[in-house]
């Protein structure tokens, strides 16, 4: 049970929840439909779980993801990233989301967030060791 004891913090409670990560919708995919409808459960079923109504998911790869990709096949200097695509959240996250959206029995709220800019966005052009977003690159990052 978690208590708040100061009200004038101002801030809306908004739900409780977890990640729809790549490498857990890959494992969370390999389990009976039994096993993952009782997973599902535990963690979104408001009686006999934990009544998660968030959910997270990352824009491109992440640090649970099973490699480093970007979303869709954008070129370098695409600056109206007409190359986006969400088709690899369609193989394995996605299907994981909508069962836990039919167990959550009210809208599941998601939030998406980057790990980091593709590669051809930032400094060092790499996913790791570092590198910033190229100023000539913040209005296409923020789109």
């Amino acid at each position: 049970v978690f208590v708040c004891a100061d009200s004038s913090l101002g801030h809306p409670w908004r739900g409780f929840g977890g990640s729809f990560t790549e490498a857990s919708a890959v494992i969370f995919n390999r389990l009976s439909d039994a096993k993952q409808k009782e997973v599902i459960r535990s963690y979104f079923d408001v009686t006999s779980g934990l009544g998660y109504n968030l959910g997270r998911v990352h824009i491109g790869s992440c640090d649970f993801s099973m490699g480093m990709w970007t979303c869709g096949n954008i070129d370098d200097g695409d600056m109206l990233l007409d190359g986006f695509s969400i088709a690899r959240y369609h193989q394995e996250i996605i299907p994981m989301i909508r069962q836990a959206a039919k167990v959550v029995g009210a809208p599941l709220t998601m939030l998406a967030s980057p790990w980091t800019p593709p590669p051809w966005m930032k400094t060092k052009q790499d996913f790791k060791n570092g590198g910033r977003l190229r100023p000539d690159c913040r209005k296409a990052w923020a789109e």
